[in-house]
């Protein structure tokens, strides 16, 4: 059976995490996995990984550290791994030269966001630029879940035909969103009346996914349309989010869910999902929304044209354009029919159905 590492940063339930938990339930038995968490902590995903009943080792990288790579580089050698998949993009360069260095065949990084997440300085635009060059020199493969990622990292290649780069989008158990609970059951949990029309969003509090144009859009439509309920659920939406912007806590019409693991549940109360989100590398919670039959109005990025099919282009307006997105949702608001015409989950079930890609991913960890 192949010995296979997969470094991902955090057990906190992002989309690389749940990405990561849903290959790894597809992949069952068909290999001995090691996870093991750059950040050396737990997350509130640590329970749903020990289900799985893989080994899971906290192990700090850091940057440039040598004790820290001193001790990866012996749980390297020491495992005989066959393959070695770090998911922290240009941050992999550390881990891939050491499991090059402990006779790793299969070196493997991937890339899962469209532009850099960190405040940039010298310092740290140099270190991501050496660790850029190290993920190319000694990775066997790269992959992305979008070319528009591979793109932005790697200007000075054709990833288009170079063998190497591969995009695999992101493989999603559509089997979740069969939600057996009727949307009126759902809402009365919620507090929201069965009648009312419901826009939301689902995500993280963090700065790419554009809360400022989030929370203006909310006040907006729930000062302006009796009928109409705003939801975010995420992780610190319900502390971070209402501790920013304190004023949200006066709207009964707002709910604030913070972190919950029956999204699909939440997602079959909505009738409008709002994405405004300033960089992806491709959006879970979008395609989620699709696979629910949602009608969307998100952000016109490259990352996020080019997992939606072109007759939703339509939907799309520029990160920071509010009026856009108020007008783009107050016609959905109005407009019944076309909220059902926006209905693409068959298109979205049958592009990211995750035994598909989740077995491409698993054919290039030589499994």
């Amino acid at each position: 059976m192949k010995k296979i590492a997969l470094f991902t940063s955090s057990l906190n339930p992002g989309g690389i995490e749940r990405s990561i938990l849903r290959l790894l339930r597809y992949a069952g038995d068909r290999a001995d996995f090691t996870l093991i968490v750059r950040s050396g902590k737990s997350g509130e995903l640590y329970n749903e990984y020990k289900k799985l009943n893989i080994r899971i080792v906290f192990q700090s990288v850091g940057f440039l550290n040598v004790f820290k790579m001193l001790k990866v580089l012996r749980i390297l050698k020491t495992n005989k791994f066959d393959t070695v998949c770090d998911y922290s993009a240009n941050f992999s360069g550390i881990t891939l030269w050491l499991a090059k260095m402990a006779g790793i065949k299969n070196r493997i990084a991937f890339y899962r966001s469209s532009s850099n997440h960190y405040k940039s300085s010298y310092f740290k635009n140099l270190y991501n630029k050496f660790s850029n060059k190290l993920v190319y020199k000694n990775a066997t493969s790269v992959l992305s879940n979008s070319q528009t990622a591979l793109s932005f990292f790697f200007p000075y290649v054709n990833t288009q035909t170079d063998a190497r780069f591969t995009v695999i989008y992101n493989g999603i158990d559509t089997e979740e969103f069969n939600v057996s609970e009727g949307k009126e059951q759902i809402r009365k949990e919620l507090g929201i009346p069965s009648d009312a029309i419901v826009v939301g969003h689902t995500g993280r509090y963090s700065w790419p996914k554009n809360f400022p144009i989030l929370t203006q859009l909310a006040k907006n439509v729930c000062d302006n349309y009796e009928n109409v309920y705003f939801v975010f659920c995420g992780r610190d939406t319900d502390g971070k989010l209402v501790k920013e912007y304190p004023e949200l806590s006066n709207y009964s019409k707002i709910k604030i869910l913070g972190y919950r693991e029956d999204v699909p549940r939440i997602l079959s109360a909505f009738d409008i999902f709002v994405f405004p989100s300033t960089t992806e590398g491709q959006p879970n919670s979008l395609l989620e929304a699709l696979i629910s039959g949602l009608p969307i109005v998100a952000s016109d990025i490259p990352p996020i044209k080019e997992c939606l099919p072109k007759e939703l282009y339509g939907q799309l307006v520029d990160c920071n354009d509010i009026d856009g997105f108020i007008k783009k949702t107050i016609e959905l608001v109005c407009d019944e029919n076309k909220r059902r015409a926006l209905d693409f989950s068959d298109w979205a079930k049958h592009h990211y159905d995750n035994k598909y890609l989740f077995q491409k991913i698993l054919n290039k960890l030589e499994i």
